[in-house]
């Protein structure tokens, strides 16, 4: 149990696992209270789906909101605070400000038009006040909010726009307290140059709430699978499918792909197909942004590729803009009809990366049955996804659809982590042994085997007084010297 303090700062995590990622914050100050939320995702493993339509907190109380990044698992929700009577802003970085109506619009489809997952929890018109509330900020910029707290944007390369947040909190005549909330973290991109933290924060005393997704697993015990599985399926002409996240990971398999055209170890008798509308939505935002690219991955997208529709005649127009644009004339259009029932070796990019909803779902139930496919995950599959159920089935037994369906799984189905944009053990050791005094690290955002192994090994392996597993059931309170103590959540 550390010092008594007059200025103290209360966790309580929203989420236990790796999805629906939300930590609500009371400052507490000697006249006064702050509540504010970091992230508010939504779930999309099975056993918490349900948590997507629960709020534990009244929003009305909330004075700030503060984004990580824009993945659905972080920022999916937030809509539904406007939705409940929050009035304040939205604090992220300028990129994922510009970014973030490409992941709320699809999300917002996804829960209005489901009938079995999810309940439509908000609107259009909530889309647009989340928008117009967003607030952008540059990054290793100080930004005062109050004569209490004051905010930082840190540099993260899990994504575009992604970031890890500084916090401080003051007043008058008590000590500082420090905070970092790391989000999703990754030290490096393929795309971007990721900027260094600056040297006041690494030497000022902090408290760390981190991830960890992989922190049991350490950088030498990735196996690099991709390569090889890719060349075994040309060399027995198979068609490749990648389902990838639409935000991140799909462009990434568009880089991969383009540098192995480049390598000519895709034959030129292999055509690529780019299917999912926000992915392409995605792309076009990446577009106004390229001055933020490192100069050798620019030009990410694969030679000759075609982008995917599923009618020729209603793409033409909705999308005449897009066909009129010089940057679009590389991409022909193929409908998908034909690129499902074409036996031509090919290579096809599409979304969502678990493979349970949009044309991964469509060419997954058709191709699993056919052995001249390789279909090729490359990331965490959460538990009752499509991607998660192929994991744990074998070749030759049986999968059921959605409608019902038996199919026979007949295609190669691999996985990787490889190409994950989480940091591992080792890169999230480094991360934490930036800073010269940490007073608490909580450990945050995985399944409960990563969080307690990365706990012992945080214990060993770092500066920090106090080393912590997150419980959703639980408030956590941390002052100026760190961990003070926790009590149940009632």
């Amino acid at each position: 149990m550390g010092q008594k303090a007059n200025m103290y700062l209360d966790y309580e995590v929203m989420h236990d696992e790796v999805t629906g990622s939300g930590i609500y914050c009371t400052l507490r100050l000697p006249d006064k209270e702050i509540k504010f939320l970091v992230d508010f995702g939504q779930f999309q493993e099975k056993d918490y789906i349900y948590r997507n339509n629960l709020l534990c907190f009244d929003p009305k109380e909330l004075s700030y909101v503060f984004l990580t990044h824009i993945h659905t698992d972080h920022c999916g929700r937030i809509p539904m605070l406007y939705k409940n009577g929050y009035k304040n802003k939205i604090y992220t970085t300028n990129i994922s400000k510009r970014l973030l109506s490409v992941s709320l619009d699809n999300t917002c489809e996804i829960l209005n038009n489901s009938k079995k997952e999810y309940n439509p929890i908000y609107n259009k018109k909530d889309l647009d006040i989340t928008y117009k509330n967003t607030c952008g900020y540059e990054y290793n910029t100080l930004i005062k909010l109050s004569e209490n707290i004051s905010i930082m944007f840190l540099g993260n390369g899990h994504l575009f726009g992604a970031s890890c947040i500084y916090m401080n909190f003051s007043y008058k005549n008590e000590k500082d307290i420090n905070v970092i909330f790391s989000g999703d973290y990754s030290s490096r991109n393929v795309f971007f140059e990721v900027p260094e933290i600056p040297k006041f924060i690494l030497n000022s005393p902090v408290s760390i709430t981190q991830e960890a997704t992989y922190g049991a697993t350490k950088t030498s015990e990735i196996e690099y699978t991709l390569l090889n599985n890719v060349k075994q399926a040309i060399r027995e002409n198979k068609s490749i499918l990648f389902p990838a996240f639409s935000i991140g990971r799909y462009q990434e398999a568009e880089y991969f792909v383009k540098c192995l055209q480049d390598e000519h170890i895709i034959p030129k008798r292999y055509k690529v197909y780019l299917d999912g509308v926000m992915p392409h939505e995605y792309n076009e935002k990446l577009e106004k942004i390229k001055n933020l690219f490192k100069p050798n991955s620019k030009n990410y997208t694969p030679y000759k590729a075609y982008k995917v529709v599923t009618n020729i005649e209603e793409f033409s127009k909705k999308s005449k803009k897009f066909l009129q644009k010089k940057k679009n004339k590389k991409l022909k259009v193929a409908t998908r009809e034909k690129v499902i029932n074409s036996t031509d070796p090919k290579i096809v990019i599409s979304s969502s990366g678990m493979g349970s909803f949009g044309p991964s779902y469509e060419y997954i139930t058709k191709w699993l049955s056919r052995s001249d496919v390789l279909i090729q995950f490359l990331g965490y599959m959460a538990e009752g996804t499509l991607g998660r159920m192929l994991q744990e089935i074998s070749f030759g037994e049986n999968y059921t659809t959605q409608n019902e369906q038996i199919i026979i799984k007949k295609a190669d189905v691999k996985f990787t982590n490889e190409t994950s944009s989480h940091a591992k053990q080792d890169e999230l050791l480094e991360f934490l042994n930036k800073f010269n005094k940490i007073n608490c690290l909580f450990i945050n955002h995985g399944n409960a085997h990563c969080k307690n192994e990365y706990a012992k090994v945080a214990k060993q392996n770092t500066n920090a007084k106090n080393v912590i597993v997150l419980n959703s059931k639980e408030i956590y309170r941390i002052g100026a010297y760190g961990f003070i103590k926790k009590y149940p959540l009632v």
